[in-house]
């Protein structure tokens, strides 16, 4: 292997990366290096003993910020989910309940449908973003590049599926948009 490249290593189970380096990684005037073909190379810190390098500690101090308001918004989230759950079992239970009236319109029903089943998709992200906590605690106690990629990839999780949840929920507006427009 030259110098300047490396060799990413997964351990199978869990996303844990290890560069190895051979040779030196000095940098060259601009970071250049003498061939149009190979990429600029950096200075990169040595691997340890066990095969794990240790995260810097203001990366790690800037996601123990974030914690706080991940752990926040998930739990407030969460509670007002709960409670919408309970809205929504008192609503359904209700003899007053759109899905008992016979003169409700479709798009009532389709609207109301909507906003239940977002109710529940909403959970998920919530559960998302406690894991994603509970990834930045790991972090903080342990402080290995294994434990960052797992907090990337906690973050990379909940904003996959908050984008998917944003999609299907503007695809909601469209088509009900399209009722609408349709009944007039």
């Amino acid at each position: 292997m030259n110098a300047g490249q490396c060799v990413i290593a997964c351990d199978g189970e869990s996303p844990l990366w290890r560069l190895a380096f051979s040779g030196s990684m000095a940098l060259k005037g601009n970071a250049m290096s003498d061939s149009n073909y190979e990429p600029p190379a950096a200075a990169i810190s040595a691997i340890g003993d066990a095969g794990e390098t240790a995260v810097h500690p203001e990366v790690i101090e800037l996601f123990a910020r974030t914690q706080r308001w991940v752990r926040i918004f998930s739990v407030v989230g969460l509670v007002a989910t709960g409670v919408v759950f309970a809205m929504m079992i008192v609503s359904l239970s209700s003899s007053d309940s759109i899905f008992r009236q016979p003169d409700a319109s479709a798009m009532q029903r389709f609207f109301f449908g909507a906003l239940y089943a977002l109710a529940i998709a909403n959970v998920f992200p919530l559960v998302r973003l406690n894991r994603y906590a509970a990834a930045i605690r790991r972090l903080k106690t342990r402080g290995t590049v294994s434990e960052l990629v797992t907090v990337v990839d906690r973050q990379r999780g909940f904003w996959t599926y908050v984008g998917i949840e944003v999609a299907a929920v503007s695809a909601l507006y469209v088509i009900g948009g399209a009722v609408a427009v349709l009944q007039g």
